[in-house]
């Protein structure tokens, strides 16, 4: 999970090179009105000890954001799946730290695929009704969620979480939405190589 001074979410790493780690989260997460976090923190939840990281690259349209983090503390790399081959009422597994970073470090919740690619037409910062493909599930994701991974039965990334839609008038609950791996490869296959 990442922490920053205003708040904080989770994150995936992708990529091992030597002693560096690449890791995804969302953009919204390190970046705030356009303005790169640059105090921005690694927790490891198992030995509870915190590292130093920095922003490599982000998507303005796309809330995605890849990091960088150098230790010699061996990491897990996450396997990226292909969510092109996802399909309605396939299995869901969100991993994140929601509400309270050291509480509750790596929570896993489970749900479905409720649709492989939604495109939304959504208010952005940058660019007003952009829309944008998402997968929706109805796997749980709350505050601090944010970043973190979606996987298959397989352990495979097939997602990054990113929000939620609430409305407790209208008694919306339960849909949520990540960016689709695929996208996440597209856009930073310069680093991912």
């Amino acid at each position: 999970a990442l922490l920053k001074t205003e708040s904080y979410g989770s994150g995936v790493v992708i990529k091992k090179d030597s002693n560096d780690y690449y890791i995804i989260t969302n953009r919204h997460v390190v970046v705030k009105q356009d303005n790169a976090c640059t105090n921005i923190k690694l927790y490891l939840g198992s030995i509870n000890l915190y590292l130093p990281c920095e922003i490599i690259a982000y998507d303005k349209k796309v809330d995605i954001a890849l990091l960088k983090v150098t230790t010699e503390v061996l990491l897990s790399v996450a396997r990226l799946g292909d969510s092109s081959l996802l399909k309605k009422g396939r299995f869901a597994v969100a991993i994140g730290s929601p509400y309270s970073l050291e509480s509750y470090f790596n929570t896993v919740t489970v749900g479905h695929v409720s649709s492989p690619s939604r495109l939304i037409n959504e208010d952005n910062y940058f660019y007003k009704e952009l829309t944008n493909e998402y997968i929706q599930i109805d796997t749980t994701i709350n505050v601090g969620c944010s970043g973190g991974g979606l996987f298959n039965l397989e352990g495979e990334l097939i997602g990054i979480n990113t929000w939620k839609l609430y409305d407790s008038k209208e008694n919306i609950d339960n849909m949520n939405f990540a960016v689709p791996i695929n996208l996440v490869k597209d856009l930073f296959v310069h680093y991912l190589g």
